[in-house]
């Protein structure tokens, strides 16, 4: 835990940490960190969702949305996913919800109504499968923020967000390698679900 960090660094002189996690530490001179941010994640689910519309034809282009929830960084989330998704080359403007609270079932209802054909759920875990069921059509790709890459074949979502701790961890490495101290970024990845169900025809 993070708050664990200034009685091991107080142990010796010598003692370096190496830290994943989502809230950035104290800093100090042995301390390497890699920071997961939802806003880096949000960013990751635009360019998804960018490249998940591209593939269905037909005008108007796929409606496209992505909900956030949880009163943390919630519009810097959106800012992220949205501007990622244009980087990314998608069309049109994505539809954009808020759920400062958590879930919601009118918000829900309200995204269901609009024929959503590619999602992006930023939510915590305990609401993240609420979303993909009752926000969104079974033919919808839906994409979902999930910190840990665990087995999650029970769920609704056709992707999820995840920490790529391999890439992370050869980051920090590196860091610890050449005295690079200090916090960086961790690394996003997209994995899939295996399900087949996303966008039928």
């Amino acid at each position: 835990m993070g708050n664990e960090i200034p009685a091991i660094l107080s142990r010796n002189d010598s003692t370096r940490v190496a830290y994943l996690g989502t809230a950035a530490p104290q800093p100090d001179p042995r301390l390497y960190a890699a920071i997961f941010s939802p806003i880096d994640a949000a960013e990751a689910g635009g360019r998804l969702a960018a490249e998940e519309a591209s593939r269905l034809r037909g005008e108007p282009p796929a409606r496209v949305a992505a909900v956030f929830s949880g009163a943390n960084d919630i519009e810097a989330r959106a800012d992220a996913f949205v501007a990622a998704f244009v980087s990314a080359g998608g069309t049109g403007e994505p539809v954009i919800e808020f759920s400062a609270s958590g879930f919601s079932q009118a918000v829900a209802d309200k995204l269901k109504s609009m024929d959503i054909r590619v999602a992006y759920v930023s939510s915590s875990p305990r609401d993240s499968e609420s979303w993909t069921v009752e926000a969104f059509d079974p033919y919808a790709f839906v994409a979902a923020e999930y910190a840990m890459p665990i087995d999650r074949s029970g769920s609704s979502a056709n992707a999820f967000i995840v920490w790529d701790i391999e890439k992370t961890l050869s980051l920090l490495g590196a860091n610890l390698s050449k005295d690079r101290f200090g916090s960086f970024p961790g690394a996003w990845k997209t994995v899939r679900n295996g399900q087949t169900g996303g966008n039928l025809p």
